[in-house]
């Protein structure tokens, strides 16, 4: 849940949408290249009806970030610069 009247859900293929409190839906599959990387479960997070990620479970896949309600998705690239040693 977004809010009372947004609502979002997955099962891993295909993302389901409620705009107005579950009266309505509507379906959209996940992009390929996701369902075959992400072959892990995940979490789904929205923080806006538009903007939400895709968290995996694990380490073994990406996370997964969308600005326009699940229509695009993209690969979030998380990198960590080298370790400072406190003196």
């Amino acid at each position: 849940l977004i809010d009372p009247s947004h609502w979002r859900l997955t099962d891993g293929a295909v993302l389901m949408l409620s705009d107005d409190a579950g009266a309505t839906w509507q379906s959209r599959p996940l992009a390929p290249l996701m369902r075959r990387m992400t072959s892990d479960a995940f979490d789904l997070k929205f923080v806006s009806p538009l903007t939400g990620f895709a968290v995996p479970k694990t380490t073994n896949s990406p996370v997964w970030w969308t600005a326009d309600g699940g229509v695009t998705w993209t690969s979030v690239a998380i990198t960590v610069g080298p370790r400072i040693q406190p003196h």
